[in-house]
Formats: structure tokens, C-alpha cells, sequence
């Protein structure tokens, strides 16, 4: 692969400026969620911790932890500012990140029309898809190759979704939007 189809795919960022972007999206993004949680439904019984409860403690734990963390890289990047150790950079896979990104935001929004089992199938799928096989320039991509790489990321997604489904629906009593599987399984 030649360097202009690799800079095609991929982009530089400095490491401070990437530290920066993605613990301060984050926070913005646990912010934004924390927000959310005051719009949950009341406890049914009084001394009941209602369904708010473990979200804003894990949100309220990963802001605690990200307000620090992002002053602490936010100083260090005005402080190296201008330095000669500022040029350090990675390389980012745009289009991977695009993909992996639309995902993210789409499957919660799609788990109640598809149902949890094929949401969780579909969207493992293409992410495994992706990064399960080593990079194959477009000159080599088979069928086969690509049958191969499907049928090993439908697999490992299968059993992913039957682990998740077992943790959460069965063990933890969490309420999904189920399509198919309670009728398979029951206990």
C-alpha cells in the first residue's frame, strides 16, 4: 500500500490533542446522560432507590474521575505547547472510527424495533468483521476471504449475545427488549 492510499485512511493527530478530544467527549458525553437520568420515573415504593440510581453512580464516578483528568491534560497541553516533545503524533483509521461511532449511537435507539438478540448480533458482526481479520489491500479480497471473516465474526458475536443475554436477562433480572430468545430459553 502506497503512503497517499494510507494517508487516505488514516489521519495524524498530535497525542495531546487526541488525549484532549476523547476524555473531554467523554465527560461531555456522561455529563449529557447524568442530565438524563432526572428524567426517570419516580421509585415505585417509598425506599426504593428507583431506576436512576446505579446510572448516576457510574456516571457520577466517571465524571468525578474525568474533571481531573481532563484539567490534568488540558495543563499539560498548554505547557508542552510550543515544546519540542508537542510533536508526538498517532494515527487515526477515520473510517473505522466513523463506523464504530455509528454503531455505538445506533444501537440503543434500534434495540427496541429489532430486539436485543439481533441488534446485538448484527452490530458485533460488522465490528468484528472489521477488525478480526489483518489489513488486505483490495487487490487480495476474495469471496472467500470474505465468507471467512463473516462466518468467524457471526460466531464470536453468537456466543457474545447468548453471554450477554445470560448476565443480564437471566442473572441480573434486566429488562431487554427480547425478540426470540425467552421462548428458546427459560428458567
Amino acid at each position: 500500500m502506497t503512503d497517499r492510499e494510507d494517508s487516505a485512511k488514516t489521519r495524524q493527530i498530535l497525542v495531546s490533542t487526541g488525549d484532549l478530544i476523547a476524555v473531554g467527549g467523554v465527560l461531555a458525553f456522561a455529563f449529557a446522560l447524568f442530565l438524563h437520568t432526572f428524567s426517570f420515573a419516580p421509585p415505585m415504593l417509598p425506599g426504593y432507590p428507583g431506576d436512576d440510581l446505579f446510572p448516576r453512580l457510574i456516571l457520577g464516578l466517571v465524571i468525578l474521575c474525568g474533571v481531573p483528568l481532563f484539567a490534568r491534560r488540558l495543563v499539560e497541553r498548554r505547557a508542552r505547547r510550543g515544546a519540542a516533545g508537542d510533536g508526538e503524533t498517532f494515527d487515526i483509521d477515520v473510517g473505522g472510527f466513523l463506523i464504530t461511532a455509528a454503531i455505538v449511537f445506533a444501537f440503543p435507539f434500534l434495540l427496541p424495533y429489532i430486539g436485543f438478540e439481533i441488534s446485538t448480533v448484527a452490530f458485533l458482526t460488522i465490528l468484528f468483521t472489521t477488525r478480526l481479520h489483518g489489513p488486505v489491500s483490495a487487490e487480495v479480497v476474495t469471496p472467500a476471504i470474505i465468507g471467512a471473516a463473516l462466518l468467524k465474526s457471526a460466531a464470536i458475536s453468537v456466543v457474545a449475545m447468548l453471554a450477554l443475554y445470560a448476565v443480564f436477562v437471566i442473572l441480573l433480572k434486566v429488562s431487554m427488549p427480547v425478540m426470540f430468545l425467552p421462548k428458546f430459553i427459560q428458567f
